[in-house]
């Protein structure tokens, strides 16, 4: 697809830049690690606790130079 083009370019530029970040916008919907189960707290394990968790995790993705929804996946366990 054009976004993985553009994904693809823009890790070759980072590669060759060490001062290059650059982050891949994903909606909630699509990201989703439990497709199919409603986004609350009550259905989905990811969704509980999410407002306690979601200022260090982002802290922690931004050490990253490349943020995208592997990298998300990788910080599952940050709970």
């Amino acid at each position: 697809t054009g976004q993985q083009t553009a994904l693809d370019t823009l890790a070759e530029l980072a590669r060759q830049n060490e001062q290059m970040t650059y982050v891949n916008v994903i909606a909630k919907e699509r990201i989703c690690f439990t497709e199919g189960v409603p986004c609350t707290p009550d259905a989905c394990e990811y969704a509980k606790g999410h407002f306690d968790r979601v200022r260090d995790a982002t802290e922690l993705l931004l050490q990253r130079r490349q943020i995208d929804r592997n990298a998300v996946y990788a910080h599952l366990n940050f709970r």
